[in-house]
């Protein structure tokens, strides 16, 4: 609780992910690819990024790749590739991740994976197919909690991972 993480960047600077001490020392621990800038996850010692990648063959087709960093054994892992996810989040627990998906057809939905395979654990639809975003979990992983676009607008929502049932909280 003494150590603040942070992603550093410059207009002459590469992202960085680099550890701050109490005294302000900076220890650089990994330089990340073209990341989305929306969401870095950092929990139970890990680190969870979304990164943008194009196809070399089709440059306009593009995907994403979600990755892992372990701080305690500094290595990093790609968790998810060739994917159309964004927004990765990582359980109070270290054992999974939430991110959005969008499928070609437009199709929204929180994916859970297993944070060591990459396995899908589940996928849970949106309801009224309402675009989300920003997903996160509830500090004891029996929730998750994200904000959706909707034809009424914004508001934010929870799902239960127990019940599987949605609530909108508030617009």
């Amino acid at each position: 609780d003494s150590i603040i993480f942070a992603e550093k960047s410059g207009i002459d600077q590469i992202n960085q992910f680099v550890l701050i001490d109490a005294r302000g020392n900076e220890r650089i621990i990994h330089t990340p690819g073209f990341i989305d800038p929306v969401k870095i996850s950092v929990k139970a010692g890990k680190i969870a990024w979304t990164e943008f990648k194009s196809n070399e063959r089709w440059p306009k087709e593009s995907y994403s790749v979600i990755k892992l960093y372990d701080l305690k054994t500094d290595k990093e892992k790609l968790i998810a590739s060739r994917t159309r996810y964004f927004a990765a989040d990582i359980s109070p627990d270290g054992q999974k991740i939430v991110t959005v998906e969008i499928s070609l057809l437009n199709e929204y939905a929180l994916v859970i994976l297993n944070s060591e395979t990459g396995q899908v654990i589940g996928r849970i639809p949106s309801p009224a197919n309402e675009f989300l975003q920003y997903p996160v979990w509830s500090s004891d992983g029996n929730k998750l909690f994200v904000t959706s676009l909707g034809t009424d607008g914004k508001s934010i929502q929870s799902y239960d991972l127990v019940t599987g049932v949605w609530e909108k909280i508030f617009n």
